[in-house]
């Protein structure tokens, strides 16, 4: 490794804070490569809170490959589940993610009324409690986002999704 890549990654620990909230393991997992052709680099790829020690995620590190030799591209990255879930946990741990749905939004297509007539068939009272007529709210809270699984042959993407929701009537 040159020394100015040497001194950077002493200097730094081989960590960043990226965002606001949010830092990146970037330390080396081995010597970078360099020949002829291309120079490969790999890194940790664990992402954590600001300040607070880094959570390994329910993923295993794998092995990554420096270069794809069948793919002729001069920039390649690879991406590992391990530092996707590491992403999507401190992610949602430092910034979260939420979502609200009002009746105005929907298209007239959807058959979805957000409103207590139409939810009182899923949520029995809420009619006679609120009235017939009260429109309604829908506050989406992504609460975990995990077991975030890649498959290169089939190309496929799955992950495993906690999701909160939030009737607000008017």
């Amino acid at each position: 490794m040159g020394p100015e890549l040497s001194n950077i990654t002493a200097s730094t620990n081989g960590e960043t804070d990226l965002w606001e909230d949010i830092s990146l393991d970037w330390s080396m997992v081995s010597a970078p490569q360099l020949n002829d052709y291309d120079f490969s680099l790999g890194v940790r790829g664990l992402f954590y809170p600001n300040g607070s020690t880094p959570i390994e995620p329910n993923a295993t590190a794998p092995v990554m490959p420096y270069r794809d030799n069948l793919n002729e591209d001069k920039v390649q990255v690879f991406l590992s589940t391990y530092t996707m879930n590491s992403l999507a946990s401190t992610f949602l741990n430092t910034t979260g993610f939420s979502l609200l749905i009002t009746n105005d939004i929907l298209p007239p297509t959807v058959p979805i009324q957000l409103n207590t007539k139409f939810l009182d068939v899923f949520l029995p009272g809420l009619a006679a409690k609120y009235g017939n007529d009260s429109l309604v709210d829908l506050r989406l809270n992504l609460t975990s986002l995990n077991n975030i699984d890649i498959k290169k042959q089939n190309e496929t993407l799955s992950c495993h999704v906690d999701l909160a929701m939030e009737f607000l009537v008017h």
